[in-house]
């Protein structure tokens, strides 16, 4: 067939299903992070990953697009501009952002500066090995030849790592999730949460709260990286 039938016809939208995210509560969160920090395989870039998606509580397509430009050093802020799409059976995509409200500026703390400094030095060393075969590009996160991240490689790598160090299984949604869990425990605003998670309306932000066995106090948690300075 020269075209696909199905192309043209509208998806339908998914049913909301609470039981299908997955939040940590604050000991098994810190044991995560603890984990995360000293197992001395995980790359920088999967540290990265973890902590923009925690804290920021961006898509996970939005920070697999993310590019060096629109992360302000100086100031600590990043810009929200686009995101990555992967639809099965065509190549990996950029385009805008979920919604209108998608496009915004995040706040992230000096140690993720200086984690995301970290990874832009291991990229450079990473492309002046490859020489030729590196694939140049703006791209935070990229594969090891330089080329865009595919979209499944954070799932991925988020499953055998939950895996080997005995902790529920969880998504990169599932962050998405908890940043807003515990911004909302600790006392922010929910429109200040509705803006950080790129929400058009504050009922859809509501969705992503959850009640925790007991009440966390994220920033007691024992990972400086947390800290939003």
């Amino acid at each position: 067939m020269s075209e696909n039938p199905c192309a043209s016809v509208d998806t339908p939208k998914v049913d909301y299903d609470p039981e299908n995210i997955h939040i940590y509560d604050e000991e098994t969160l810190g044991q995560f992070l603890n984990a995360l920090e000293t197992d001395q395989k995980v790359k920088t870039k999967y540290k990265v990953l973890v902590y923009l998606a925690l804290i920021t509580g961006m898509r996970r397509g939005e920070i697999l697009a993310l590019e060096w430009s629109a992360i302000d050093f100086e100031r600590g802020q990043i810009y929200v501009r686009q995101a990555s799409e992967y639809i099965v059976g065509q190549p990996l995509t950029t385009k805008d952002p979920k919604t209108k409200g998608s496009k915004r500026k995040l706040s992230i703390s000096d140690d993720i500066i200086d984690l995301l400094d970290l990874l832009k030095e291991e990229q450079i060393q990473q492309q002046n090995k490859k020489g030729e075969r590196w694939v140049s590009s703006d791209r935070v996160f990229t594969n090891n030849s330089g080329g865009f991240m595919h979209v499944n490689t954070f799932h991925n790598w988020l499953q055998k790592f939950t895996s080997a160090n005995n902790f529920p299984p969880i998504s990169p949604h599932d962050f998405r999730h908890m940043s807003a869990t515990y911004k909302l425990q600790e006392g922010a605003g929910l429109k200040a949460v509705q803006g950080d998670l790129g929400h058009t309306r504050v009922g859809t932000t509501n969705r992503y709260t959850h009640r925790l066995e007991w009440p966390p106090v994220m920033l007691r948690i024992e990972c400086p990286l947390l800290s939003r300075g």
